[in-house]
């Protein structure tokens, strides 16, 4: 038996850290060769290059016909490369399309790639396509094929639209990072039923409507007053003095007693009950608020709830204001 050395020789590169190993290659009975290389996919290409480059006139190879050479050398020195270890791709949630063939539709569900499109129109086909007339001669050409660029067509869309999605939803998130960290810019100081709180937010991240919400709804049984009633006038007083406070005028009073007018206003004979802050302002979105909500029933055309509504039901919330002053 003859043994031979081959060592991998200059690459043009310089590999650090990275030990030589030696392999035996076996050609035929009589001849083996011990193989110095770089375990590394690279490493693999080039000695087999330089192996069957330095022995082609040995094999009764040419440069034509040399890959018949490497190719068999690279797959036997691979197995030698160290193998990345796995990192598992986590599997995305399936999608469903709808299939029409003839007058029969189907809802096929998927991963969207273009692996599990042709794997699922294979099954699909082998499980449906006799009843439409495929037969194994026209099984890849009339079912496989388009079966299969519909289904990765459709696979692509969701690909690209789940892509798209969370990026929007990255920068969403982002943009709530940034804005959670923001201090607080507005601070209101509140007095209900002898209790004082001092509310504060920040400006650009909510508003006098939503912290309204979130406080009546927390502290409504404290303060002994039921949502709504709670809501108007908070909301109120919320966004008025975050107003006066985003002119850089401070409020003229530190702290604003919130008091709850109520007034009952008898309409096309019938009592309604109204609650609002003590400001004209809001009994004139209460008193509009009424109208939008009951102008039709009452008879009242769009065109002329402003004079047949809203100002005889505010003239009436206007006396109820003055008796509270």
């Amino acid at each position: 038996m003859i043994i031979a050395t081959v060592v991998l020789g200059c690459l043009g590169f310089v590999v650090q850290a990275q030990e030589m190993i030696n392999v035996s290659l076996k050609v035929g009975e009589n001849l083996e060769y011990d193989i110095s290389m770089i375990p590394t996919i690279d490493g693999v290409q080039s000695i087999s290059q330089k192996f069957c480059l330095e022995r082609m006139g040995d094999f009764g190879l040419t440069e034509d016909n040399i890959i018949a050479c490497i190719e068999p050398v690279v797959d036997y020195l691979s197995q030698f490369v160290p193998k990345e270890p796995e990192v598992p791709v986590p599997r995305e949630e399936d999608f469903s399309v709808p299939l029409k063939v003839g007058e029969i539709e189907f809802k096929i569900s998927l991963q969207p790639n273009a692996e599990a499109a042709v794997a699922t129109a294979m099954t699909f086909c082998q499980n449906h396509g006799a009843r439409f007339g495929i037969t194994e001669a026209t099984f890849t050409e009339d079912c496989l094929n388009p079966v299969g660029e519909y289904l990765k067509g459709a696979a692509e869309t969701e690909a690209k639209a789940r892509t798209v999605r969370r990026a929007q939803l990255a920068e969403a998130e982002a943009a709530a990072r940034q804005l959670a960290a923001l201090p607080d810019d507005v601070a209101v100081p509140m007095q209900i039923g002898g209790l004082t709180y001092n509310i504060a937010w920040n400006s650009r991240r909510t508003n006098a409507s939503n912290i309204a919400i979130k406080f009546c709804t927390e502290q409504g049984e404290a303060i002994n007053a039921s949502f709504e009633d709670c809501l108007g006038p908070v909301e109120a007083h919320l966004a008025r003095q975050a107003a006066l406070l985003s002119q850089e005028k401070r409020p003229t009073q530190a702290v604003e007693d919130l008091r709850i007018v109520k007034a009952k206003v008898d309409v096309a004979g019938r009592e309604y009950e109204f609650r609002f802050a003590p400001t004209e302002a809001d009994a004139l979105r209460v008193a509009r608020g009424f109208c939008t909500d009951h102008g039709e029933k009452l008879g009242v055309q769009a065109a002329q709830a402003e004079q047949q509504c809203v100002k005889p039901v505010l003239k009436v919330l206007m006396v109820a204001l003055e008796q509270v002053k």
